[in-house]
């Protein structure tokens, strides 16, 4: 990815929380796609072919209300956390909304569903069938048993919430009661460009 459309995405995103990259695997070039959720924008640079079969980066972005960011700390510990039962984790997943109901694919709910549920809880709060998510985009690095980086987004026409942060497996332990530590971040969304 050019200098270019790097200097171009952190001017739209404003002050960078979380971005990654990954090569698209209908990009003909293998040229990376790129997604940056910034404190003034969610950005989402795809790699496509003009019209005179040059490569070109087209770049959708939901674009914050200032000042309507608001954060908060999620640290889940089974074991230690009063949702640490499997009877109260399956309980408080039941009373979550159906992630169909929110405009999510089998597979995007599936990344959701291996969140704790109070972060499922704050990522899906603000969004309903009648005011669906638009675009669900996920990432993580790590090995199997931790994952250094997480960051899953939901957008939609009038919020884009996203989850950042860690993951651990301690021994004795499975990826269903596995320890996290994330931020959960919600932002009202002024106007959408292009997507």
């Amino acid at each position: 990815m050019s200098a270019k459309i790097r200097d171009r995405l952190g001017e739209l995103a404003g002050d960078v929380l979380e971005w990654f990259t990954e090569e698209e695997s209908s990009s003909v070039d293998d040229r990376p796609r790129a997604i940056v959720l910034g404190t003034r924008a969610f950005c989402i640079a795809e790699p496509r072919i003009d019209s005179a079969r040059r490569p070109v980066y087209v770049l959708n972005r939901y674009e914050f209300v200032p000042g309507s960011h608001k954060k908060i700390q999620v640290e889940h510990r089974p074991g230690r956390d009063n949702v640490a039962t499997p009877k109260a984790a399956a309980e408080a997943r039941d009373s979550l909304p159906q992630p169909s109901d929110l405009g999510l694919s089998k597979r995007d709910a599936g990344q959701l569903g291996n969140l704790p549920p109070k972060v499922q809880e704050l990522l899906q709060a603000p969004f309903s069938s009648k005011d669906p998510v638009r675009r669900c985009e996920y990432w993580y690095r790590g090995r199997p048993h931790r994952l250094d980086i997480y960051m899953l987004v939901l957008a939609g026409r009038h919020f884009v919430t996203a989850a950042i942060g860690s993951q651990e497996v301690p021994v004795g332990h499975t990826v269903a009661n596995a320890h996290w530590n994330l931020t959960c971040h919600r932002f009202a969304v002024e106007r959408i460009v292009g997507t």
